[in-house]
C-alpha cells in the first residue's frame, strides 16, 4: 500500500523531532539541507515549485533549512541571482562529501542526479520529492531518456524515501520499480502563488464568457485546441472573450493580431509585481481556465486558477483528474475535439446555480489539497521521523 503521511502521527509539540527524555539534553532544531537543479530564487523556474517548496520549508519555525553546496545566495550575491535567474548553476558537491556536514536530513526538490551523486557521500537519510518516473517522461511526454536513467531512479528509490506529487504517480512508481518502492508516499504540491486571495471572488454574469489559457509550450499544451474549441463555442451563437497568455507562435498571433475577441498577452513573468498583478487579474476575471495538454504531470497552473476560484477544463492525462476532482471542473479524454470542448465549457456555464458550485468547489479543492504550508507540515513530520529512526536504530 502505498503510504500517506497523514498516518505517520508523529507530535512536534516538542520539536522538530520529539526526543525523548535522555535525548532532550542534547536537542536542536533539525537541520533539512536541500538538493535541488532548479533555482529556488527564480518564480519562473519548474513553474515555481523549487520557489514555493523552498519557501513554505524555510517560513517554518521548527526546522532550519539551507541550500546545500557553494552556489548557496547570500548578501550581494544572492540579489543577482534574484535578478538573473540564469546565473543558477548545476550544483558540484565536494567529493569528500563536507556539503553534508551538520545536517540532519537531505531533501532533493526534483534531484534524482544530485541525490544519487549524494547517496555516494553521505548516510544521512534522504528525501526524494518528485513529481514522474522516467518511464512516464518517456512514455507520455516522449521523451528520449539515456539508457541509465532507470537504472539511476531505481539506485534513488532504494536509497531515499520519496513523495510524489500525485497518488497516480505513485501507483505507477510502484509498477515501474516493484523492488524499490515497495511504500513510496504521495502528498500534492501547493499553489505556485504568492499572497492568496482571501476568500471566494465574485465572477462577472455569465452572459459573455471569459476564457484564459496560460501556457509556455503551445503544442504540448494544446494551444491549437483551444482556439479550434473557442470557434466552435462562437459558432453556436455564444458571445465569449479569449485571452492568450505565455507562448504562441508567431504565426498565429500573425492571424490573430486584429481580433477583438481574443487578447494575447506574450509572456508574464512572476518575479516582475506587475506581471503577477495582470497574472491574478486574469485568474480571478476568467469563467473557465482551458488546459488541453497533451502530456503533463500535476500542471501547476490549474491549482493557480483554481485558487482563484476559477474552475478548469482539462485533459484527463496524468495527475490531472486526481487534481481536478469532481467539484474544480471536468476533465476530457485525449481524443476530445474541438467541438467536446465546446461542448463541456457550454455544460459548465449553462447553469449559473451550477457554475457557482464549480466556482466554490475550485477554491476549496485548491485551498484544502494544493497547499504548500500544509506539503511542508507533512514534509517537516517526515524528516523529523527518520531522524526518530536513525536514532533509535544506532541506539
Amino acid at each position: 500500500m502505498i503510504a500517506d503521511i497523514h498516518s505517520i502521527g508523529h507530535s512536534l509539540g516538542r520539536g522538530p523531532f520529539s526526543p525523548s527524555s535522555d535525548q532532550a539534553a542534547v536537542y536542536r532544531r533539525l537541520r533539512l539541507g536541500i538538493l535541488t537543479p532548479h533555482n529556488p530564487y527564480d518564480r519562473r523556474a519548474f513553474s515555481g515549485t523549487a520557489f514555493h517548496a523552498f519557501d513554505a520549508l524555510s517560513r517554518r519555525r521548527d526546522i532550519d533549512v539551507e541550500l546545500i553546496g557553494p552556489y548557496q545566495p547570500m548578501g550581494r550575491i544572492g540579489q543577482l541571482l534574484r535578478r538573473s535567474p540564469s546565473r543558477f548553476e548545476p550544483h558540484m558537491l565536494a567529493s569528500d562529501g563536507s556539503d553534508f556536514q551538520g545536517f540532519d536530513v537531505v531533501m532533493g526538490l526534483v534531484a534524482s542526479a544530485l541525490l544519487d551523486e549524494a547517496a555516494m557521500l553521505t548516510t544521512l537519510p534522504m528525501i526524494h520529492v518528485t513529481d514522474a518516473t522516467p518511464g512516464f517522461l518517456e512514455e507520455v511526454y516522449n521523451r528520449a531518456l539515456p539508457a541509465s536513467a532507470a537504472t539511476r531512479e531505481a539506485r534513488v528509490l532504494r536509497r531515499c524515501v520519496t513523495v510524489y506529487s500525485s497518488q497516480m504517480m505513485a501507483e505507477r512508481a510502484q509498477s515501474e520499480f516493484p523492488q524499490q518502492a515497495p511504500a513510496v508516499q504521495s502528498v500534492p504540491f501547493g499553489v505556485n502563488f504568492p499572497d492568496l486571495p482571501a476568500g471566494l471572488v465574485h465572477k462577472a454574469p455569465l452572459d459573455r464568457l471569459e476564457l484564459l489559457f496560460v501556457a509556455s509550450d503551445w503544442d504540448r499544451k494544446g494551444g491549437d485546441l483551444v482556439l479550434d474549441a473557442f470557434a466552435h463555442l462562437q459558432a453556436q451563437g455564444r458571445a465569449a472573450h479569449l485571452t492568450l497568455v505565455g507562448d504562441v507562435p508567431d504565426d498565429v498571433a500573425t492571424a490573430l493580431k486584429h481580433r477583438n475577441d481574443i487578447t494575447i498577452t506574450g509572456f508574464l513573468d512572476k518575479n516582475r509585481p506587475r506581471h503577477m498583478i495582470r497574472l491574478r487579474t486574469l485568474f480571478e476575471r476568467a469563467h473557465v481556465f482551458m488546459l488541453p495538454t497533451r502530456a503533463d504531470c500535476t500542471p501547476m497552473v490549474l491549482g493557480e486558477a483554481m485558487i482563484h476560484g476559477t474552475p478548469v477544463l482539462a485533459t484527463d492525462v496524468g495527475a490531472i483528474g486526481e487534481m481536478v476532482g469532481a467539484s474544480a471542473g471536468q476533465t476530457l479524454p485525449l481524443s476530445a475535439t474541438g467541438a467536446d470542448w465546446a461542448a463541456c465549457l457550454t455544460e459548465m456555464t449553462a447553469d449559473p446555480a451550477v457554475y457557482a458550485m464549480l466556482t466554490d468547489g475550485a477554491r476549496e479543492r485548491a485551498e484544502t489539497r494544493l497547499n504548500w504550508d500544509r506539503w511542508a507540515s507533512r514534509m517537516t513530520a517526515l524528516a523529523a521521523e527518520m531522524v526518530d529512526t536513525r536514532i533509535k536504530t544506532a541506539a
